[in-house]
């Protein structure tokens, strides 16, 4: 946890040093375009092709992590991965959208967000269907091959 806060601590701080000059070298509606199509495409492809789909817009490095509803403490990316593998196959149908989603660019690379999830699941063994309604925030960074979340939290709403 210790860890966690560091690293929030320095990323602001180095955020907030940063020059004027620096913030206005990229476009904060160009940055808020470009995440908002990549969560659009997270749960287009959710609905199409169930929970593995999240794997292409996790962070898979050391420095991602998450924290789950109902948890008080962050695991990292194989933990979520574990989980979203063992629970991909009870589930044939899964309706997420955003009810409500706030970005907010911080730099060129970074940007932090929160949001309201609404939806659905299908839960093929006890053939229930689950209502979802999260509240959630956290921090995307942009890689190589796109905009990734790198880390946040998910709490009921």
């Amino acid at each position: 946890m210790k860890q966690i806060i560091t690293f929030l601590a320095l990323l602001f701080f180095t955020i907030s040093c940063s020059p004027e000059t620096a913030q206005d070298s990229y476009s904060r509606d160009a940055v808020i375009s470009e995440v908002r199509t990549m969560t659009d495409n997270f749960f287009n492809d959710i609905n199409k092709e169930g929970f593995e789909a999240e794997f292409r817009y996790l962070d898979s490095t050391d420095d991602f992590f998450w924290v789950i509803p109902g948890s008080d403490q962050a695991i990292d990316y194989d933990s979520v991965y574990t989980i979203l593998k063992q629970s991909a196959p009870d589930f044939d149908q899964i309706k997420f959208h955003w009810d409500q989603l706030n970005i907010y660019p911080l730099s060129s690379s970074i940007a932090s967000y929160t949001g309201i999830v609404g939806g659905s699941m299908h839960q093929i063994s006890t053939d229930s269907l689950w209502k979802i309604g999260l509240i959630e925030s956290g921090v995307f960074i942009k890689r190589d091959d796109g905009w990734k979340f790198l880390c946040g939290q998910s709490r009921d709403n």
